[in-house]
């Protein structure tokens, strides 16, 4: 599997949601290997480039292509970021803010 290198390591994903103060927060971490500090810090400055939805970067890496899908469907405030997890590997925290950005939009509509 990717990100679990040591052959005798039983892989582990765990995943957490709650909502908070008109969020959903979800953290999805694993054991694996993890990622190095300076790979990580550049792929958290891409994921804080509100523009960076047009950058080629997105259509290079999943998880920028995900956080581009939620600013489409949920706005601006959308936000992803990389972390180190409990667990020894990786966490991803996603925040979507409760509701879509085009809900008046539709309910207005009829």
């Amino acid at each position: 599997m990717h990100g679990f290198m040591d052959e005798g390591q039983s892989p582990r994903i765990e995943l957490r949601a709650e909502q908070e103060a008109g969020y959903v927060h979800i953290e999805i971490q694993d054991n694996g290997s993890g990622m190095e500090e300076k790979r990580m810090n550049a792929f958290n400055a891409l994921l804080r480039q509100p523009e960076a939805d047009s950058a080629d970067d997105y259509k290079r890496v999943g998880l920028l292509n995900v956080l581009r899908r939620l600013r489409a469907t949920y706005g601006p405030q959308a936000d992803m970021r990389l972390m180190p997890g409990e667990l020894g590997g990786l966490k991803v925290w996603i925040a979507i803010p409760m509701g879509r950005k085009d809900a008046h939009a539709q309910s207005d509509a009829g």
